[in-house]
């Protein structure tokens, strides 16, 4: 098993995503755990493209800001099956109170 828990954050990860392939054996899993591109599109545009995080949540201490690469959920299975995975299970955990989506959690194995 390989769980990528909200670490993939750039625009090509196609290199990456292989190379993970490469070193599944069956019955192996990748879990990819991501935010929710529902939530974390805010006020943007919902389609791929280069965002900021600039933690203002988060209190003192993040100074700077982060980019990252925001993908749509068909970008996300788009990219994970074209490194050769299978989709086994997508995954949308809900927030309790507010029913919005808090992540994306993608289970896939390799073909």
């Amino acid at each position: 098993m390989i769980v990528c828990n909200f670490s993939l954050l750039g625009q090509d990860i196609q290199g990456i995503l292989q190379s993970l392939a490469d070193l599944l054996t069956p019955p192996g899993v990748l879990i990819l755990q991501t935010l929710h591109p529902f939530s974390a599109m805010q006020n943007d545009r919902y389609e791929d493209g280069w965002r900021e995080e600039t933690f203002r949540g988060m209190g003192e201490g993040y100074r700077s800001p982060m980019p990252w690469y925001f993908r749509t959920i068909g970008s996300w299975l788009g990219e994970v099956q074209g490194a050769g995975f299978r989709l086994l299970q997508c995954q949308e955990p809900v927030h309790p109170a507010t029913g919005m989506p808090l992540s994306l959690i993608i289970t896939a194995s390799r073909e």
